[in-house]
């Protein structure tokens, strides 16, 4: 889990665009009062374009809430250490069912 990540808005802007006119986007803007611009630097808790697989195990683009959160917690986890991300308890369920990436172009 990185701190941010830059999205540069000319390069992806067609994937972005998507992710925009989805109704989960909608639904992140109402409930969660987050912006839906998805480029620039993307930090925890900003809404950003993702890849992951839908309903029928095929990759497409979502709008996601960047960062990675537990219960216990109302601040977003960051930095998690490639080299124990499987077996550390926070992390390990998710590195194995729940990976995710951006792709820096």
């Amino acid at each position: 889990m990185c701190t941010w990540f830059y999205a540069e808005r000319s390069t992806l802007s067609p994937i972005i665009t998507k992710a925009q006119q989805l109704p989960l986007a909608d639904t992140i803007r109402n409930t969660m009062s987050r912006s839906a611009e998805m480029s620039g630097n993307i930090r925890p808790t900003d809404m950003a374009a993702v890849f992951a697989p839908n309903r029928q195990g095929n990759m497409a683009v979502f709008p996601m809430i960047w960062g990675f959160t537990v219960e216990r917690s109302s601040k977003p986890l960051i930095n998690c250490r490639i080299e124990t991300a499987d077996q550390k308890p926070v992390w390990k369920d998710s590195w194995f069912r729940r990976r995710c990436c951006h792709l820096i172009w």
